[in-house]
């Protein structure tokens, strides 16, 4: 979609939201979520998939895409970790309040601003945040938002976590998709170390833990399937793929034991896999979403064994455009659903945010770019003019109702 059309899909009830993660409140049908397309804080009624907006984050650009990667629910409050954004943001529902934390400094050359923090969960009353390509553990004491910084001493190797970790007992773990390394982490006393696995392969997205060993999926082009037992370090590589198998550039991007069996979700392969841990044998598993076309299929994110899925169209650029279908798979009960997340309340606190930001920009001239453009503009303005007459500018002059009676008032004839 044109960023110019966003405000006409908002306002009329249209608007398909997409999340890279969502943190679901326990005991209640409830979510919190941040916006892929836009700096927005949303409730999620998980019944519905509704969606209200609550507020933008503070100190975030506002029409900045993926300001946040992970989500976590613990004490009462919603950790929301940034992938291009710039802080830690905590909100606490029953105050409607923020708390933020800027991430520690770090020299680390392989460290991209844009990519900061992969996969994150609660355990306990502590929040962990694995870095993405920033080299530490951060844990945050869900209570006190006390944070620490724990030095995943990588050295000069390349790293990048993103979000298929699992548990084993009191023990996490995550494959880097590069340099073949597998991060740990002890939740008894937050001790962090890297595994190298052997032989050495590139790396993997996601891996799931079958109660004796690991299962490591395949995420670059002709990889096979691993199994890797911590306690020895013995890897075994299975490639006896179904007949029919193309695992396209980057193959699986989840991971899973469940029902007694592996499965991988795939992103450019062409079909779903299961496998069996007892001897490495491989099937393919139907469930009624077609892989073998070019239309790729990404997962936004999983809760319990529930996946988000994003499949796009041939012609979209972005996973958040507004064409393409949205819909959940549950692995347990093997059931898939078409829906979406639709934009259905908090349209007036969302118009006058954006009112506050145009007036800001008016006040030294509007000027057009890909993040707000004339179109947008006065889109917003016919959406919602009476919004913006109590705005005033620097000289006194109200800004909402003369730019609105310029603009609107006298293309429609009155």
């Amino acid at each position: 979609m044109e960023q110019g059309c966003l405000n006409r899909e908002i306002m009329g009830g249209n608007y398909r939201l997409h999340f890279n993660d969502m943190a679901v409140v326990p005991g209640k049908n409830l979510g919190y979520a941040s916006s892929m397309e836009f700096n927005g804080l949303f409730e999620v009624r998980l019944d519905t998939w509704e969606c209200t907006y609550i507020a933008d984050f503070p100190n975030e650009k506002k029409f900045q895409k993926d300001t946040h990667f992970s989500a976590v629910y613990c004490e009462g409050r919603v950790f929301f970790f940034p992938q291009r954004g710039t802080y830690i943001s905590i909100y606490t529902p029953e105050e409607g309040t923020f708390s933020q934390i800027e991430l520690r400094a770090c020299g680390y050359p392989h460290y991209y601003g844009h990519i900061k923090i992969g996969q994150a969960f609660s355990h306990g009353k502590k929040v962990y945040a694995v870095g993405a390509s920033y080299p530490y553990v951060v844990v945050i004491d869900g209570g006190t938002l006390e944070a620490a910084y724990i030095p995943m001493d990588v050295g000069k190797r390349a790293i990048m976590f993103r979000a298929g970790g699992c548990f084993a007992g009191e023990k996490f773990f995550i494959p880097s998709t590069v340099s073949g390394l597998i991060l740990s982490i002890d939740l008894t006393d937050d001790a962090v170390r890297l595994h190298s696995p052997e032989p050495a392969y590139k790396g993997a997205w996601a891996m799931a833990y079958d109660g004796e060993k690991f299962w490591i999926a395949p995420f670059w082009e002709r990889d096979a399937v691993r199994a890797w037992d911590p306690e020895d370090g013995r890897v075994v590589a299975y490639a006896d793929f179904p007949k029919g198998y193309r695992s396209g550039g980057n193959p699986f991007l989840r991971c899973f034991f469940v029902n007694g069996r592996i499965w991988l979700w795939p992103w450019t392969a062409n079909m779903i896999l299961s496998v069996d841990p007892m001897d490495g044998r491989m099937r393919e598993e139907s469930c009624g979403m077609d892989f073998s076309d070019e239309a790729m299929t990404g997962c936004l994110f999983v809760k319990n064994s529930s996946l988000c899925l994003k499949r796009k169209a041939k012609r979209e650029d972005a996973w958040y455009a507004q064409e393409g279908e949205v819909c959940t798979f549950d692995l347990k009960e093997w059931k898939l659903e078409k829906r979406a997340f639709v934009f259905s309340g908090g349209r007036n606190g969302f118009l006058r945010s954006l009112s506050a930001l145009a007036v800001g920009r008016l006040r030294n001239g509007v000027g057009e770019s890909d993040e707000f453009s004339l179109e947008e503009y006065v889109a917003l303005l016919q959406a919602g003019g009476q919004e913006m007459s109590g705005s005033v500018d620097d000289a006194g002059e109200n800004v909402g109702s003369r730019i609105y009676g310029l603009l609107v008032k006298d293309w429609n004839g009155r």
